[in-house]
């Protein structure tokens, strides 16, 4: 088994451009980005990570009610009830799931059934001696199970929670390296309310942007310097583009290629990036400004 490659994950609050800076970075020959770009499995509640260390305080987190009632009755301090909740995800919601554009984007597009039971066996095996290793195999045994995986140095996974629960990820993985995407908190929180997911209005848009924030921070403090990198949307497509590629291709210590470049300059346009939307999509946006920079203290730049 490879277990030399280097896990790469893209994060943000969501709707921040993790996905779009997985698709240019899996065009590199030296990352593969994982079937889906968001395995879930990482980052979801009763995650690898979750049965690796412990479930996490969801007090503040958006899950389900029936989460919840299932967190309330779960025994302390046995690793089993999470072991089977995290197999049965894996084989079912996890596996065969739709994205927000009604698309397949379950685990299925990247690896068969029966590898993952394999690996369920397998860790099953080896949870009661060594839990946090075997969920530490389990997640290499993953990556070099599907079906693109070529033995490629880096790969990728694009979930937008990676950020938010970065801590844990490196606690299971200490080599990975994050890639933390943000963009102006405005846009962010326009294009947030156009989803059928999310909040449907400002000021719980506004709420759910700076709940994830929060957590981003503290979780990302806990990550060596070497091993995260902040980059900024607008900077990448517009305004400091050659400067903002170079860093990133050189935080992962990978050099330039014209089939990721050729994506960087022909697909990453200003255009598609919708830069102040926020601006168009709220009829009172000199209004909207105050009342974000007054409840969240953050100061917004390039008014």
């Amino acid at each position: 088994m490879n277990d030399s490659f280097l896990p790469i994950f893209s994060g943000g609050t969501g709707r921040s451009g993790t996905t779009i800076v997985g698709k240019l970075l899996g065009r590199h020959s030296k990352i593969k980005c994982g079937k889906p770009y968001e395995i879930k499995f990482l980052t979801d509640v009763f995650s690898l990570t979750d049965l690796a260390f412990g479930m996490r305080d969801f007090s503040s987190q958006e899950i389900s009610k029936k989460s919840r009632l299932y967190l309330h009755f779960m025994p302390l301090g046995k690793y089993e009830p999470r072991l089977k909740k995290f197999s049965g995800k894996m084989l079912n919601e996890w596996y065969e799931r739709k994205n927000r554009l009604d698309q397949d984007s379950g685990l299925h597009l990247g690896i068969s059934k029966k590898k993952i039971k394999i690996l369920l066996r397998e860790l099953h095996d080896g949870a009661s001696q060594d839990l946090e290793g075997a969920s530490r195999q389990f997640f290499y045994g993953f990556v070099n199970a599907q079906r693109q995986y070529l033995g490629e140095p880096n790969w990728m996974d694009t979930s937008p929670p990676n950020i938010m629960h970065a801590s844990s990820i490196y606690r299971l993985l200490p080599g990975a390296k994050f890639i933390e995407m943000q963009r102006n908190p405005l846009d962010t929180i326009a294009s947030v309310i156009r989803e059928p997911w999310g909040p449907n209005d400002f000021d719980s848009a506004m709420a759910w942007w700076l709940r994830r924030t929060s957590m981003a921070e503290a979780s990302m403090v806990q990550i060596p310097e070497e091993q995260k990198f902040i980059l900024k949307l607008e900077d990448l497509i517009i305004h400091d583009r050659e400067n903002s590629y170079a860093k990133l291709l050189d935080f992962l210590n990978i050099k330039d290629e014209e089939i990721i470049r050729n994506f960087f300059d022909k697909e990453m346009l200003a255009e598609k990036l919708h830069e102040n939307r926020w601006r168009r999509d709220f009829p009172n946006p000199e209004e909207i400004e105050e009342r974000f920079e007054q409840a969240t203290g953050v100061r917004l730049t390039g008014k």
